[in-house]
C-alpha cells in the first residue's frame, strides 16, 4: 500500500498538483482508488470523494463548492464530466483505469510510473481540511462536510502501529 501510494503521490505531484489543492475521486471500488485517495494525502492534498453515480446541477454544484483542481474518474464518466461545461477551477482529469482518452488528461496507471519513494514535498502541518463529504442534497444543493482530521479515529491504530510524522 505503501509503495502505490507514494508512486500515486509523485505521480501526482509531477502532475502539477501542490499541497492543499483538492482532489476529487469519481469512481467504483477499486485498489486504484485507494493509491490515488492516499497518494494525494500524502502531499497535502485534501480528498473529495464523490457519488460516481451523482449527475447534473448537483454536481456541478459539487466540483465548483470544493474547488477540486483535479478528479479521478472512472474513463467512462469523462461525458459526464464534459456534460457540466465550464469547471473553472478543476484542471486535471484522471483516468483511474485504462489509457488516456478523449475528456482525459492523464491516466493513473501513468502516474504510477513515478518513483517509489517519500514524495518530496514540505507538508509540515495540515493544509487544512483532510477531505470534503457530501450530505445527498435531498433538502436542497448538497452540503459538504469538512473532516479536518482523522486523529479521533485513528489515533489508537496510529499508536498500536508505532506511526508517527513523516
Amino acid at each position: 500500500v505503501l509503495s502505490h501510494a507514494q508512486r500515486a503521490a509523485n505521480g501526482l505531484l509531477e502532475l502539477g498538483l501542490r499541497p492543499g489543492d483538492r482532489v476529487a475521486i469519481m469512481a467504483g471500488n477499486r485498489p486504484e482508488f485507494l493509491w490515488a485517495y492516499f497518494g494525494a494525502l500524502m502531499i497535502g492534498c485534501p480528498v473529495v470523494p464523490l457519488n460516481k453515480w451523482q449527475r447534473g446541477a448537483a454536481l456541478k454544484h459539487m466540483f465548483n463548492d470544493c474547488a477540486a483542481r483535479a478528479v479521478v474518474i472512472d474513463p467512462d464518466l469523462a461525458p459526464v464530466i464534459a456534460e457540466l461545461g465550464e469547471l473553472p477551477f478543476l484542471k486535471w482529469r484522471v483516468a483511474i483505469a485504462g489509457p488516456r482518452i478523449a475528456g482525459i488528461d492523464a491516466a493513473l496507471a501513468d502516474l504510477m510510473l513515478a518513483a517509489d519513494r517519500e514524495p518530496r514535498v514540505a507538508v509540515e502541518n495540515a493544509v487544512g481540511a483532510v477531505g470534503i463529504l457530501y450530505t445527498s442534497g435531498t433538502t436542497g444543493a448538497p452540503k459538504g462536510i469538512l473532516a479536518h482530521n482523522y486523529e479521533p479515529f485513528l489515533k489508537p491504530l496510529i499508536e498500536a502501529c508505532g506511526v508517527g510524522p513523516g
